[in-house]
C-alpha cells in the first residue's frame, strides 16, 4: 500500500493536536472533524495504528484524571507519536506492519537521540500494540528490535572535580562567552544576553550536587517549593517540587544546597511565584537550555568536557555526581532512603547511577568490622 507522506504527517499531527487540547479539560473528548479526518484515511483492511494511538492516548488521559499517570507523562508520549511515530506508523493498519519498518524506526530515532531515549520511544511503541491486543483489534504484538538502553549511563564528576567546577562557575561570572558571535546565536538559539555567564549557573551547580535535581526540575521550581528546615543540628531545604517522572514525594537536601540559595537570594529581590533559577526567562524550556549552554561552556574552559573514558557531561552529571558522592562519602547510606530522596529507584540507583562505582572507592568500608 502506499503512504502519502504529507496527507499522513497533517492528520496525525491533526488529531493528536486535538488530543493535546483536551489534556488539561475534564470533558469527554469530543473529535467529531478528526473522526471523519481518520475514517477517510482508515485502510479497507482494517484499523490504522494511528487510530489505535488515538484512543490509546484517550485510555491513558483517564489514567492521568485519576492520579495514576503525570500529565506531563501523557504530553510527552502525545508529543512523540505526534513528531516522530506518527508520520512512520500513523496509516498503516496494525495488524500488518512490516518488521522492516520497525527496523527503520530504530535506525532513525537512534540517528538523533541516546539508546535510553530510544528503548522509551520503542515502550511507548508497545504499549500501543499491547492496546491494540486488549481492545481486540490484533491477537498477538509483533516482535519489536531490540534496544540497548545501557548507554544512558552518565558520567560524574569526582569530588576534586567538583571543586574545580565551582571555583571555574564563581571567576565566570558576569564574564561574555568568548566566541560570542551573531553566529553562535543562530546556531545555538541562545539570545545575546544569555551569552554572559549568569550567577544563576553558578548557584544552580551547587543546588544540583547538593539537592539530587534532575535538570527537568531546575526549571520548574519556584520559591514557593523552598522551605528552610531544621532537625537535631542539620539544616536543610524541603523542596515541593512539581511531580516529575512520576514522582511528587518532597526532597531534601544536604547543608551546601542552603547556602546556594541563600547566595542567589540574596542577588535579587524574592517573590514566591518566581521561578528560583532564570526567573526573568518566561520559557521555562529556554531557560533550562541557557542553563545547559553556559554549563557546556564552563565544561570546556576547564577541560572537563568529556570523562576519561570519552564520555559527554551534560547538566544530568551533576545529579550523578550528588549520588556517587552520597554513594562514597556518605556514613551508612541507605540506598533506598537515597533512591527515594532522589525520586528514583534502588533499581535505578543500581543501573544508572552506581553502575560506575568501583570497589576500590569504598575499600574502608568493604574492610571495616563491626
Amino acid at each position: 500500500m502506499s503512504v502519502d507522506s504529507e496527507s499522513l504527517v497533517s492528520a496525525s499531527q491533526l488529531a493528536l493536536s486535538v488530543i493535546e487540547q483536551f489534556i488539561d479539560r475534564e470533558v469527554p473528548l469530543q473529535m467529531t472533524g478528526a473522526d471523519a479526518h481518520r475514517k477517510e484515511l482508515a485502510p479497507i483492511s482494517g484499523v490504522s495504528f494511528y487510530q489505535v494511538a488515538l484512543e490509546f492516548l484517550e485510555s491513558e488521559r483517564g489514567r492521568v484524571r485519576q492520579g495514576g499517570l503525570a500529565k506531563e507523562s501523557l504530553r510527552i508520549m502525545t508529543n512523540r507519536l505526534e513528531a516522530v511515530i506518527c508520520p512512520l506508523l500513523g496509516e498503516l493498519p496494525i495488524a500488518s506492519i512490516p518488521g522492516s519498518l520497525l527496523v527503520n524506526l530504530r535506525s532513525s530515532l537512534i540517528a538523533k537521540y541516546s539508546t535510553v531515549t530510544v528503548h522509551q520511544y520503542f515502550v511507548l511503541v508497545r504499549k500501543i500494540f499491547r492496546f491494540a491486543v486488549e481492545m481486540g483489534y490484533i491477537h498477538e504484538p509483533p516482535a519489536l528490535p531490540l534496544i540497548d538502553a545501557k548507554g544512558g549511563v552518565r558520567s560524574p564528576f569526582s569530588a576534586h572535580e567538583y571543586v574545580q567546577l565551582m571555583r571555574g562557575a564563581k571567576r565566570l561570572i558576569g564574564t561574555t562567552h568568548p566566541k560570542a558571535s551573531a553566529a553562535l546565536i543562530k546556531t545555538r538559539g541562545i539570545r545575546q544576553e544569555h551569552l554572559i555567564f549568569a550567577p544563576d549557573t553558578y548557584a544552580a551547580i551547587r543546588f544540583m550536587v547538593n539537592g539530587f535535581l534532575r535538570p527537568g526540575d531546575l526549571r520548574l521550581l519556584r520559591h514557593r517549593h523552598v522551605s528552610f528546615a531544621k532537625q537535631k543540628d542539620l539544616h536543610y531545604l524541603k523542596l515541593t517540587s512539581p511531580t516529575n517522572k512520576g514522582h511528587s514525594a518532597p526532597v531534601v537536601t544536604l547543608v551546601p544546597a542552603v547556602r546556594a540559595y541563600e547566595w542567589l537570594t540574596r542577588q535579587r529581590p524574592v517573590n514566591p511565584d518566581d521561578y528560583v533559577f532564570l526567573p526573568q526567562v518566561a520559557n521555562r524550556k529556554y531557560a533550562l537550555s541557557v542553563l545547559g549552554f553556559q554549563f557546556e561552556w564552563l565544561l570546556n574552559e576547564l577541560g572537563l568536557r568529556l570523562d576519561q573514558n570519552g564520555r559527554p557531561r551534560t547538566l544530568y552529571s551533576l545529579r550523578h555526581t550528588a549520588i556517587m558522592l552520597r554513594l562514597l562519602y556518605g556514613k551508612n547510606i541507605d540506598l533506598l532512603t537515597l533512591a527515594r530522596n532522589a525520586r528514583t529507584s534502588v533499581d535505578m540507583l543500581n543501573r544508572f547511577y552506581a553502575s560506575t562505582l568501583v570497589p576500590e572507592q569504598n575499600i574502608e568500608m568493604l574492610q571495616s568490622r563491626r
